[in-house]
């Protein structure tokens, strides 16, 4: 797999076995796939080239890195790309613009952003985390708040915040564009140019660690309860790419699950691929963002009907989704995801 993105992944050869049987095939198959930056949800896909399950499967995988998922949703729609990995927020968004797609496995069943509060915001209004969520709301209220770009599902957690108190993130906060870099974000926020970011891990865990900020709302925590348990990162396709490709999504979705149950497996090796993966994690960020990140890593990659409808619930009423339709059956290709669990 070759990734197309600014900075290189470092290679890094590691055999594994894993509950996931591998798929021998004789003819390779050629599939581009992309993912938004490097947030940790799309570590499988990393994990999957690295250990050769892409090629077990008789794949030939290019992963192409973008700035925001509106821009993921683009190229998937248009045929650039034949996979989207990105957020559920791009897929009903696209879904509300009548561009059809289908989800076909989980990368993350959790709402994996956060929002980082700056030292310096946390020194003024004398917050923390363990504040009461209405406080640390209110005090958002006039501030600058970064987002990785309009319609992502950075914005989406700010919407569905602030609705929570009766404010409107139209209006009561300001919101900045600040991409996907996250060395970029750290020094925005270390500069004071914004007081808080919307963003997806390991932001949270970088900042932390270069003493730069802290996690202020974490909703895969607990910290909204309304928001527990809902899938988050996902993978997806067009109907008719899905159909005219079905053994090439099917073993893709399958290297992704083999990829997730080796991560479960096997916690150390998981230390050196993630330093592979994202060579802006220090040792203690690295242990920050295990804790978080395993207990949910689904153990393979289907996505259930009560995740789902959280998630379509809370997109409805940020306005992301329609206010009717998307119905599981509609959106959730759960043949695909059912092959590619039994295929072997």
């Amino acid at each position: 797999m070759q990734l197309t993105r600014k900075h290189a992944l470092t290679a890094l050869a590691v055999a594994a076995a894993t509950s996931f049987p591998a798929i021998a095939r004789s003819a390779t198959q050629s599939l581009q796939v992309g993912q938004i930056g490097n947030s940790v949800a799309f570590f499988p896909i990393f994990v999957a080239d690295k250990l050769g399950y892409y090629k077990d499967a008789g794949l030939d995988v290019t992963a192409t890195a973008f700035s925001s998922g509106t821009l993921v949703g683009t190229a998937v729609t248009s045929n650039s790309i034949d996979i989207g990995n990105s957020v559920i927020t791009d897929v009903f968004a696209l879904l509300k613009a009548n561009r059809p797609v289908k989800l076909i496995g989980s990368l993350c069943d959790a709402y994996y952003i956060d929002i980082v509060a700056s030292n310096q915001f946390l020194a003024a209004t004398k917050l923390t985390r363990a504040s009461s969520l209405a406080d640390k709301i209110n005090a958002l209220k006039g501030k600058r708040v970064g987002i990785t770009g309009p319609g992502s599902g950075t914005q989406a957690l700010v919407d569905y915040l602030f609705r929570l108190q009766g404010l409107d993130s139209t209006r009561d906060v300001e919101l900045v564009n600040v991409g996907a870099d996250q060395s970029a974000v750290l020094q925005t926020m270390k500069t004071g140019r914004i007081d808080a970011v919307s963003f997806a891990w390991p932001m949270t865990m970088i900042a932390e660690a270069n003493n730069v900020g802290k996690g202020f709302i974490e909703p895969a925590a607990g910290d909204v309860p309304s928001m527990r348990d809902q899938v988050q990162g996902v993978i997806y396709a067009k109907p008719d790419l899905i159909a005219r490709r079905q053994d090439a999504v099917v073993a893709y979705v399958h290297a992704i699950g083999r990829a997730e149950a080796y991560l479960h497996q096997n916690a150390n090796q998981a230390r050196g691929l993630l330093k592979q993966y994202d060579g802006a994690l220090s040792d203690t960020a690295i242990d920050a963002l295990l804790a978080a990140y395993i207990p949910v890593l689904p153990r393979q990659p289907d996505i259930a009907a009560n995740s789902y409808e959280k998630a379509l619930q809370f997109h409805r009423l940020t306005g992301f989704a329609g206010p009717t339709g998307n119905t599981f059956p509609e959106v959730v290709d759960s043949t695909t995801m059912l092959k590619a669990m039994r295929r072997s």
